[in-house]
């Protein structure tokens, strides 16, 4: 489960509390948006371990009542995640803590979650360029697909004879990639290449990685569209980028990470 131990209700409510007596904030968010940060007010134990969190918040928060939320605050270097159901009472915010609650493992090699936060392309030679540009479409729906799908993989790269592919997110070992059907034809696991990684605009070339798997990638937004996701281990890595990717973890990008590892428990 990404790293999440399920603990008990009281470890969770004791940890809860001293971060009420604080006054330290905690974060909130609603399935794939940005956190929030809430100031937790009054913890509530309700019987059966159930825990009811009451807080306060700079501005108004849109929802439904009942909507679920997730939860996350930290202590002492350790993460604490729950999910509940968020309503508002005399002008409160109010979070019923669902009855699974967690702490969270750190993991030695994060991930860093590059899409759809970020834009980071790797560029590579495939041998054969432009073949996108001969693909029509029989059904005129994925036709019109076809210009969101240029556009998310980027096909042109940096330097000509170089193709283009949507990162998904990245570690100092290695990162993944989406490849449409006519360019997994190009694609070889176990294949040794130099490639270039553009990261937001800079550009960082990794002279050595290999492509260990390949496997189906699904996104509504492609339709019908076949898709592949490529999983790539960096065998010499560049130290500048390897500088970059321990920043951003040490900042939003890794709750950024992690909140979309959470969310995965709950569907």
């Amino acid at each position: 489960m990404g790293g999440f131990v399920v603990i008990e209700k009281s470890e969770f409510l004791l940890k809860l509390k001293r971060l009420g007596r604080s006054a330290a904030s905690a974060d909130l968010w609603k399935r794939g948006e940005k956190k929030i940060t809430i100031f937790p007010r009054e913890i509530e134990e309700r019987g059966s371990g159930n825990i009811l969190l009451t807080f306060t918040f700079n501005e108004e928060i849109e929802f439904f009542p009942g909507q679920e939320f997730f939860l996350h605050f930290s202590q002492n270097s350790i993460q604490y995640f729950a999910s509940g159901n968020l309503n508002k009472q005399d002008n409160l915010y109010k979070l019923e803590i669902s009855e699974k609650v967690f702490r969270r493992e750190k993991r030695k090699n994060e991930r860093l979650l590059t899409f759809p936060h970020k834009q980071v392309f790797v560029y590579l030679n495939l041998g054969k360029n432009n073949f996108l540009a001969n693909v029509f479409y029989l059904d005129e729906k994925l036709g019109k697909k076809k210009d969101i799908l240029e556009n998310f993989l980027k096909l042109k790269g940096p330097r000509e004879g170089l193709t283009g592919f949507r990162v998904l997110d990245i570690s100092k070992s290695g990162f993944s990639f989406t490849a449409s059907k006519k360019e997994r034809q190009f694609l070889l696991e176990g294949k040794t290449e130099a490639v270039e990684i553009n990261f937001q605009g800079l550009i960082y070339e990794l002279p050595e990685v290999k492509v260990i798997h390949i496997v189906d990638y699904i996104d509504p937004r492609f339709g019908h569209i076949q898709m592949f996701k490529v999983g790539v281990r960096i065998l010499k890595m560049n130290e500048l980028l390897s500088k970059k990717i321990s920043q951003l973890l040490g900042e939003e990008g890794e709750f950024v990470q992690v909140s979309h590892d959470f969310e995965k428990i709950f569907k």
